[in-house]
C-alpha cells in the first residue's frame, strides 16, 4: 500500500527470520525496503496472532489485521517506531484507511447475534485517529438499544492498546 508516490507499507514473511510476518516500509518509491517493526505473526502455537491485510492512513500510520480470522489490529502512528496491538470485541472484518490522516481509520467488527435466526447486532463500527485508541460509533442492522460491550480486552478497559516491542529480525 502506498500513502503517496514515495512512502509505502507492506507485510511479508521473512524466511531468514523464522518465517515470521514482519512489517516493511519504503520511502523511495519501492526501490529499497526496510523492516519497520516487530514480528507481527510467528507460525507457532504460542506465537502472535496472524496478519494478512495491510493498509495506510497517510504517510505515517500503518496498520495490519488478519482479515476476519481474529480480533487484533496492529498499528503504528509514527511510521514504525512504535507498534500497538488492539484486541477488538469480535473478529475484525475490515480496516479502512486512506491518504488523508484527518479522515481516521474505521474498523468493522463482527459481533454476536442476539437471535437464533442471526438477527441482531452483527456488525460494529469503531473509529480511530491513530490506530491506538478506538471508539465505538454505531452498529449496522441493529436495534437502537443494542450496544457492544466495552473494549474490556484492552489495557484495563480504558480503550488503550498494548505497546508492541520494536525491533528488527536477527
Amino acid at each position: 500500500m502506498f500513502a503517496n508516490h514515495r512512502v509505502g507499507f507492506a507485510i511479508t514473511d521473512l524466511p531468514q527470520a523464522g518465517d515470521g510476518t514482519y512489517p516493511v516500509a519504503t520511502s523511495d518509491s519501492g526501490k529499497t525496503w526496510r523492516t519497520d517493526g516487530p514480528v507481527l505473526h510467528v507460525p507457532a502455537a504460542q506465537g502472535p496472532v496472524a496478519v494478512g491485510q495491510a493498509g495506510v492512513l497517510g504517510p505515517k500510520i500503518y496498520f495490519a489485521w488478519c482479515g476476519a480470522c481474529n480480533m487484533v489490529i496492529d498499528a503504528t502512528p509514527d511510521a514504525g517506531k512504535h507498534w500497538w496491538q488492539t484486541f477488538m470485541p469480535g473478529n475484525v472484518l475490515a480496516v479502512i484507511g486512506g491518504t488523508d490522516p484527518r479522515a481516521g481509520l474505521t474498523a468493522i467488527v463482527e459481533g454476536p447475534t442476539s437471535a437464533p435466526n442471526g438477527r441482531g447486532a452483527s456488525l460494529w463500527a469503531y473509529l480511530s485517529t491513530d490506530g491506538r485508541r478506538w471508539t465505538y460509533k454505531y452498529s449496522l442492522n441493529a436495534s437502537a438499544d443494542r450496544r457492544p460491550p466495552m473494549l474490556a480486552l484492552l489495557d484495563a478497559g480504558h480503550g488503550r492498546a498494548r505497546p508492541r516491542l520494536t525491533g528488527s529480525p536477527a
